[in-house]
């Protein structure tokens, strides 16, 4: 016997705006000082750095602390997830001299590249 896979309808722009009004209202029920990040990813067009932001906030209940922490390194948002503290460099880490303009030995990352 041959097995159909389920069709999925696309959703209709309606449905999409009641939902992500829900959505927006749930969130900042349970967490009123992140319901501005939400509302610009939803509302707005949000840079890729904001989107992953609000995805983990929301993996994670709104927890910044539990997406430094976070062990489900299978996510494909897991290497690019906020909250992580700079690594540092690899010559710093063997004991080496540490690269001028960093401090602690950390790599800065720059900003909007």
């Amino acid at each position: 016997m041959k097995r159909n896979a389920p069709v999925m309808t696309p959703a209709k722009p309606t449905d999409r705006s009641a939902r992500v009004a829900e959505r927006l209202a749930d969130i900042t029920r349970h967490s009123p000082t992140r319901a501005g990040l939400f509302h610009k990813v939803y509302y707005q067009r949000p840079s890729k750095a904001l989107a992953v932001k609000a995805k983990c906030l929301d993996c994670t209940c709104w927890q910044p602390l539990e997406i430094q922490k976070c062990q489900i390194v299978t996510c494909p948002l897991w290497r690019v997830r906020p909250y992580q503290k700079a690594p540092l460099c690899q010559t710093e880490a063997r004991g080496g001299p540490s690269r001028e303009g960093t401090s602690s030995g950390r790599v800065r990352i720059a900003e909007g590249v």
